[in-house]
């Protein structure tokens, strides 16, 4: 089975380390910008990368087309949104199987897209139920969950914080993600007034500025860390990860959190229902009290840390997700 793999975006986020995790277990080739910070590390893995340099829709359907007829795939695999229209207009008549990974409904105008594709790869069942609000049958739908794998250090406390410049005593609550409103760490900010504790965010975007203020406005110490590389080296430094997400089509980042047997605050909206499954204790999104209560509790008693870790290792591997896609595909080209 010969895939081609499409992926439209410039920044590596739970999306692209999927991809990565997938293409080391199952031949294929990617599709992706000339500039994407993936590249590298696919190059590495030993993947054909075909990097593409058009910044238009037009000029990635001409490549596309180019590529597909060069290369002659059995199946397109488009992992964003803007892939899965390219797909569409490159397939000629091969089958398409789009990933996704996003919790909110499709805009009404996208709905023939949606028709138009042979299986869906949901990241949750909330990413599958909103696909079936918009009309997709369920027989073209499959819910795979990210495979996370465990971190190969474990990081002692005060290892952790040196690198991360953080300091030594105080308990830090800690978070991770892009700075972009959907993630609400706004919430998470109001929600540490009276809380016994500092906060640190690792992630960058447009809202840094916004949250720096913020803090700043209702008295909370907030670290902001900008990129991580180790992420692990955050989970070890902390003593409770939280994540306040409005909407997520699943929150891999918990699942690592878990992973390094740290105390998980989340919302439950949108697919962290399913990680929560595993542990950890769920609030309702936008709601900066009772995160609040759910951040005392967890640093007064941090619970059954080890059996979430263990539950979480079960459901999330990365060879249960490389067999769920690998059968999606295959029953793609068994449909056509």
């Amino acid at each position: 089975m010969r895939v081609l793999h499409l992926d439209t975006g410039r920044e590596w986020r739970g999306g692209q380390t999927q991809l990565l995790h997938l293409v080391r277990s199952l031949p294929g080739e990617v599709v992706l910008p000339a500039d994407a910070p993936l590249r590298p590390a696919l190059e590495a893995a030993g993947v054909r990368v075909h990097g593409i340099r058009a910044r238009t829709s037009l000029g990635w359907a001409v490549a596309l087309r180019h590529l597909v007829a060069d290369r002659q795939p059995d199946l397109l695999a488009a992992h964003t949104s803007r892939a899965h229209g390219h797909a569409l207009l490159a397939a000629t008549g091969r089958p398409v199987v789009v990933h996704r990974r996003l919790d909110f409904p499709p805009r009404w105008c996208s709905r023939p897209k949606y028709r138009a594709v042979d299986r869906f790869v949901a990241v949750s069942q909330r990413v599958a139920e909103v696909l079936r609000q918009a009309g997709v049958a369920p027989t073209r739908i499959e819910v795979v969950h990210d495979g996370v794998a465990q971190a190969a250090r474990v990081w002692g406390r005060a290892e952790a914080r040196r690198l991360l410049g953080l300091p030594v005593r105080p308990r830090l609550v800690g978070a991770a993600g892009a700075l972009v409103p959907h993630k609400d760490h706004q919430s998470l900010i109001r929600a540490m007034v009276g809380v016994d504790a500092e906060l640190v965010i690792a992630g960058e975007g447009p809202l840094r500025d916004a949250l720096r203020a913020l803090a700043q406005r209702v008295g909370v110490r907030l670290i902001l860390l900008g990129q991580v590389e180790e992420i692990g080296a955050l989970f070890g430094a902390i003593d409770v990860f939280a994540h306040p997400s409005r909407e997520e089509g699943l929150g891999q980042v918990v699942v690592e959190a878990m992973l390094a047997g740290v105390p998980v605050v989340s919302s439950s909206a949108g697919g962290l229902a399913d990680v929560l499954a595993a542990g950890g204790r769920g609030v309702p999104p936008r709601d900066p009290l009772s995160l609040r209560d759910a951040l005392r509790d967890a640093l007064r008693d941090p619970g059954p840390v080890a059996s979430a870790r263990a539950a979480a290792a079960e459901l999330f591997t990365v060879e249960a997700m490389v067999r769920g896609t690998d059968a999606a595909y295959r029953r793609a080209l068994e449909g056509r």
